[in-house]
């Protein structure tokens, strides 16, 4: 299915009714995605990860990341392999 929007104001009108905004959306998917990166097996050096999801330096990845899951990513990667 392909949404189309027709302007900003709409797109922020939509995420508004499920409580969020379109800059959130898109920062928990950032760090969803580090996660599951993080759960893979396939171990990615943790700068590697944060760079590909979409932040430019590793204080500001590391920050976030322990923000939102409550681990640093080394520790996230700790737990999870366990």
């Amino acid at each position: 299915m392909v949404l189309t929007v027709d302007s900003p104001r709409y797109l922020n009108k939509l995420f508004a009714s499920e409580d969020t905004s379109v800059a959130r959306f898109i920062w928990e998917e950032r760090l969803q995605r580090a996660a599951r990166m993080l759960g893979n097996p396939a171990r990615l050096p943790i700068t590697t990860v944060g760079l590909d999801s979409g932040f430019s330096t590793m204080s500001h990845f590391s920050r976030a990341f322990r923000d939102r899951f409550g681990l640093s990513p080394r520790g996230y990667r700790a737990q999870r392999s366990q």
